[in-house]
């Protein structure tokens, strides 16, 4: 039904999983149209601005589908994120810590609120948080709980058991996160493993080639911000394969934007600043 917001946003969030991005953004622009106070399209939409990094048009429209129905939790989630990525790390932490109080069997808000200490400096928080993570998904068979598994048994400097967890999720059939390699390439970086992380990052940049130049911009948006607040919080200091590393994922990221007809540059993460 062209005209049904309900049937335009369910439509919109499932093309995201196939990642037709184009396409999902605009079913979900066309439901939030037709119905302006549909919380959860709001959040849906928010949900795929963030996954292409369009940062300022995916917290507005986080903020306005929890200004709509409070129990949207996953809003709030993306609110945070958002300003994260946008460098507001005390507004971060605070959405997150509602997130999280509002849904904590939710690993993902647990594990986020760890990182937003993390950048924060609060190390002895952001640890307690991440072992709790380590703790309740020891056992996880979920692909997306055994990374997060993983990326906090990377901040908790396990790095052996970082490398193995992510192992363990890319053996899980074909259908996986993007972001997945990425996150692995950066716990063998974490651990030493200099060599493999570059052959990793390298094979992450072939896997995602193929997709939208949108979708590509988001995912190395995210991955330099995770590598600056690793070189800045981890690594302290001069590092050749993480600067190198780094470079590399600048250039993709710049190749991306010019694909997707973005002219400017994506707001730098001022992790490492």
């Amino acid at each position: 039904k062209p005209d049904d917001s309900y049937c335009r946003a369910a439509r919109g969030y499932s093309l995201r999983t196939l990642d037709r991005y184009e396409d999902a953004l605009d079913d979900l622009r066309r439901a939030v149209t037709i119905e302006p106070d549909y919380a959860w399209a709001h959040v849906a939409l928010a949900h795929v601005l963030l996954d292409i990094a369009d940062l300022p048009a995916a917290h507005e429209h986080a903020v306005r589908g929890w200004e709509l129905d409070a129990t949207q939790v996953w809003a709030r989630g993306i609110e945070a994120f958002v300003k994260a990525l946008l460098g507001d790390l005390p507004g971060a932490r605070d959405a997150m810590q509602d997130a999280h109080e509002r849904d904590p069997e939710e690993l993902n808000w647990t594990q986020l609120l760890a990182d937003m200490h993390t950048a924060l400096g609060d190390r002895s928080g952001a640890q307690a948080l991440y072992r709790e993570v380590v703790e309740r998904g020891s056992d996880a068979t979920v692909l997306d709980t055994i990374a997060r598994v993983g990326w906090s048994h990377r901040w908790l400097g396990e790095h052996d058991k970082a490398v193995r967890m992510y192992q363990r999720a890319l053996s899980l059939g074909r259908r996986r996160p993007h972001y997945l390699r990425l996150d692995f390439a950066l716990a063998l970086l974490c651990g030493g493993q200099s060599e493999l992380a570059d052959h990793e990052y390298q094979r992450a940049l072939r896997d995602i080639g193929g997709l939208s130049p949108i979708r590509v911009r988001g995912l190395l948006h995210v991955a330099l911000y995770d590598l600056d607040l690793a070189i800045r919080e981890m690594l302290r200091g001069e590092h050749a394969t993480a600067d190198r590393v780094r470079q590399l994922l600048a250039d993709a990221l710049a190749t991306s934007q010019r694909s997707a007809g973005n002219a400017e540059p994506v707001p730098s993460v001022g992790a490492s600043a």
